[in-house]
């Protein structure tokens, strides 16, 4: 797709905190089930900070239940505002 306005990429140091904050979210989504270690987050962050978009990655499969259930409390979180710009972040999630 063709991007409206210019995507900026953030470290991945930006967007740990808040998915630190968020761990809740993951263990809920999670169950008893383990993670892949090679699991990650990518976020599109738009202007206010709300997350816009997200997807998971990983070495290994996810369960369809898990991964649906953490994109979409993922587009709950409040990250930091771009400030007009559309941002994009990768971030590791572990257990």
């Amino acid at each position: 797709f063709r991007a409206r306005r210019p995507v900026q990429t953030w470290e991945e140091a930006r967007v740990t905190p808040a998915v630190a904050r968020h761990r809740g979210d993951v263990r809920e989504c999670r169950g008893g089930a383990r993670l892949p270690p090679s699991l990650s987050l990518t976020v599109y962050v738009a202007p206010g900070g709300r997350v816009a978009s997200a997807g998971l990655s990983a070495d290994a499969p996810l369960d369809d239940a898990f991964a649906n259930c953490l994109v979409q409390k993922t587009k709950t979180w409040r990250l930091d505002d771009p400030l007009g710009k559309i941002a994009k972040a990768t971030v590791g999630v572990a257990e």
